[in-house]
């Protein structure tokens, strides 16, 4: 790499600025299909959520119930409850998380809930899935990858 090469790759790095996902962007997310991906959104909010304990306690005080469809927020509560629930930080959760619920069962990938896939991860879902009727694989709460992956990038 040359000299330019180098000071470019220097300048470019220095303003990219990590901002991870809070509810507002998760949800925006989701509804506006920014991912192009219906789980997409989800493991990226898992891993900033990983990746930046502290502030965890700001997130869950962020209120979405207002700018939420009722689905995308039961689909929401059951992923932040389940994080919570694997952090020991369930006593930080908003009422309005804990009480939202799909009125039918829903599997965050999109497969219909009938497909033998659907029941497999279904069944083997956290406790809290069955509170919120939202329902996905555990390993989604333990979603991590190189940091740089999750950076939103501000040129």
């Amino acid at each position: 790499m040359n000299s330019a090469q180098t000071l470019l790759t220097e300048t470019a790095v220095s303003r990219l600025r990590y901002q991870p996902m809070g509810l507002a962007d998760l949800t925006d997310a989701i509804i506006n299909r920014l991912y192009g991906n219906r789980i997409r959104p989800y493991a990226q909010f898992c891993m900033d959520w990983n990746y930046n304990p502290e502030l965890r306690k700001s997130i869950l005080e962020e209120d979405i119930s207002g700018d939420c469809p009722p689905d995308v927020l039961a689909a929401v509560a059951s992923v932040v409850h389940g994080l919570c629930e694997k952090d020991g930080l369930s006593h930080l959760l908003p009422a309005y998380l804990l009480e939202a619920k799909a009125a039918e069962e829903l599997l965050l990938h999109g497969e219909p809930i009938d497909h033998p896939w659907s029941r497999d991860v279904r069944d083997a879902a956290p406790d809290v899935c069955w509170q919120h009727n939202v329902f996905y694989d555990t390993g989604l709460l333990y979603s991590t990858c190189n940091p740089l992956t999750s950076i939103r990038q501000r040129l």
